[in-house]
């Protein structure tokens, strides 16, 4: 990862990701090429998310029932928390397929494996419908203003 800010000069001069110019093919490329630091990217996501989704599960704005989307959720570490503070509620991970896999070993290993389902996709697919909630957490920040639209 420290070999991307090679690629910085890039970005200023163009406004474009310098990490393909710098590794030959984008991030998110690269996470599904690369088992180990797509591994390392999760343990990353995992140590940060750990620390905020607690309290965020916590918030007063979750439904008493119903199911909750988390789409782009990597390993359903906010889902987990949700479920976990919430009983009456189901959940669905939306999430590419080597994330989405340790996503559901995730959810079996903390018991949630029969409230909440699994779904190989991106949030640039059709969403699976009749969700009440719909989460998108640490996603529009990675994308161009046209593509967070569209994720949008």
């Amino acid at each position: 990862m420290d070999q991307a800010w090679a690629g910085l000069g890039h970005t200023i001069r163009t406004g474009e990701p310098g990490y393909a110019l710098v590794h030959g093919q984008g991030f998110w490329d690269h996470l599904g090429a690369d088992a180990g630091l797509a591994a390392s990217f999760d343990a990353y996501m995992q140590r940060g998310t750990e620390q905020w989704a607690p309290a965020a599960a916590a918030l007063p704005i979750w439904p008493q029932h119903g199911s909750v989307a988390d789409v782009g959720g990597g390993i359903g570490l906010l889902l987990a928390a949700v479920l976990d503070q919430h009983a009456g509620l189901r959940g669905i991970l939306v999430e590419l397929a080597g994330t989405a896999e340790r996503g559901q070993e995730l959810l079996a290993d903390r018991g949630l494996g029969d409230r909440a389902e699994v779904l190989v996709g991106s949030f640039f697919d059709a969403l699976p419908a009749g969700a009440d909630v719909y989460v998108l957490s640490h996603i529009l920040h990675d994308w161009p203003d046209e593509d967070a639209l569209r994720i949008l």
